[in-house]
């Protein structure tokens, strides 16, 4: 019998240790490529930009693309935490992409502390496995956005209900964990963040008939205060600095956004028109190829005549909830990108986990192929696409080769019309738009260099067209300077 029992131990030991092993290998491949390829635009690039100009104007309270022009489409937390790095690492793309690296590692720490609560440490590990190898997390952390941050902020609200709601006698940062995540969401994202975490706990507060025991153990009116406390201040300074922010950003990106297809409000980038339901493929394509098991393992539940099972396992409850809520949100807008996905990632990989315990251990190669896919896969496409495709998604090459041709430390980079977000990183203070009238009351550059798109050069005035040289060519773009 101890053998019996000895056997299936030790295989669940040894694919702890494989699981381990591909969880630390996904972090070496992710840290690694922070700083592979520069920052692209134009999302990786505007909100490395907007940190820079914090850190250039000593601004923290208003996000600005351009000094004195606000940037009113996002809270600044995730900008906050970039502009951190970039005083302590530099301005370079390693640097701007660190912090929300760091974000989903404390994400992945939570689901593996969730699991190992609720099961054992193995499940934790593969719980913690499955979300760091699923493409849309993988990506994402790692990537110049807000979306790292909100994802920790709901996942640390959902973990802090739960435990406060179930565990005999929580601890005190059980209790408020759940209104320190929705601050963060609102630091992250905005209000969005209190629909994600609220609507799935009020499903199951009511499904689980658990009313009386949220009432009783949440520690609502102190909690509340705390999540105002911390996030309501800067809604608060923004909105006096730049009269008109509230109304743009819950309004505008809050319901506008959703409600209303190719909506023409958008300050900063485009809406996005996408069929209703969108954010169900987004869901199957950011979640393989674990999906594909899930979905199998679902169908057996059904055959076996389980369907009931979900409303008689509380946790099933939950972790169900927590995953269709984002989706059930999103479904039937219509502007959704797939970045809408992560905030039910955490939930995902819990479930998955456990339909996929049995297999894990007696499948373990499958399991540990499968969770190695996908950092692998990243250091094949990066072989692929660094060598010449990534680099076209961002002006560092032009503005290096600016750098080394400018005559001198006060010599600005023009660019005609519209300066790329990547360009004004990299440029670090050194780019400026100008318009072709602007140049045609321009006598020469005066030293400057100027940078235009292959189809604008036609629309420069004929004198100073003449006068120009090419320094260099470019994605499009050629870099000119006058050498007289």
């Amino acid at each position: 019998m101890d053998i019996l029992i000895a056997q299936p131990a030790a295989r669940a030991d040894w694919t702890g240790r494989c699981l381990l092993a591909v969880l630390l290998i996904a972090a070496i491949v992710r840290l690694l490529l922070l700083g592979a390829f520069p920052l692209t635009d134009a999302t990786e690039a505007r909100y490395g930009e907007i940190a820079r100009e914090m850190l250039t104007t000593g601004n923290w309270i208003t996000p600005q693309l351009d000094p004195g022009i606000p940037f009113w489409a996002k809270p600044p937390l995730s900008m906050w935490l970039t502009a951190l790095s970039l005083k302590l690492l530099g301005v370079n793309a390693f640097a701007a992409r660190l912090p929300h690296f760091l974000l989903g590692a404390v994400t992945c720490l939570l689901v593996y502390l969730f699991a190992r609560r609720e099961r054992d440490a193995f499940q934790g590990l593969l719980a913690a496995a499955i979300l760091a190898t699923t493409p849309a997390f993988f990506a994402s952390s790692g990537a110049v956005m807000t979306d790292a941050a909100l994802v920790l902020g709901t996942t640390l609200a959902m973990f802090g209900f739960w435990r406060s709601v179930n565990e005999p006698r929580p601890s005190l940062m059980d209790r408020y964990s759940l209104f320190l995540g929705l601050a963060i969401g609102l630091l992250a994202k905005g209000p969005v963040a209190l629909v994600l975490a609220l609507l799935p706990i009020g499903a199951w507060t009511i499904l689980a008939g658990r009313a009386q025991d949220c009432v009783r153990r949440i520690p609502w009116m102190r909690g509340t205060l705390l999540t105002a406390a911390l996030a309501l201040p800067w809604y608060m300074l923004a909105e006096a600095r730049t009269p008109g922010f509230l109304d743009y950003f819950i309004i505008g990106e809050h319901w506008r956004r959703y409600t209303e297809p190719g909506w023409t409000g958008d300050l900063y980038s485009y809406a996005h028109t996408s069929p209703r339901g969108t954010i169900w493929l987004y869901a199957l394509l950011a979640t393989l190829p674990w999906c594909v098991l899930a979905l199998g393992a679902l169908t057996l539940l059904w055959r076996r005549n389980a369907q009931q099972a979900v409303l008689r396992d509380p946790l099933l409850l939950y972790l169900t909830l927590w995953f269709a809520a984002p989706l059930l949100f999103f479904t039937l807008a219509r502007n959704v990108v797939w970045t809408y996905v992560l905030p039910s990632a955490p939930a995902f990989a819990l479930l998955v986990a456990q339909g996929l315990r049995v297999l894990a251990w007696r499948r373990p190669l499958l399991i540990v192929g499968l969770a190695a896919a996908i950092p692998a896969g990243a250091v094949v496409a990066s072989a692929w696409l660094l060598p010449g495709r990534l680099p076209q998604y961002s002006q560092h090459d032009l503005v290096a080769r600016y750098f080394e041709a400018r005559s001198s430390p006060e010599s600005m980079l023009l660019y005609v019309a519209k300066v790329p977000y990547s360009a004004q990183f990299y440029g670090n203070g050194s780019t400026r738009a100008i318009a072709p009238a602007e140049l045609s009351a321009l006598p020469s550059l005066t030293g400057n260099l100027l940078a235009a798109r292959e189809g604008d050069l036609n629309t420069l005035p004929a004198a100073l067209r003449e006068r120009l040289e090419v320094v260099t060519r470019y994605r499009g773009y050629v870099l000119l300077r006058d050498p007289g």
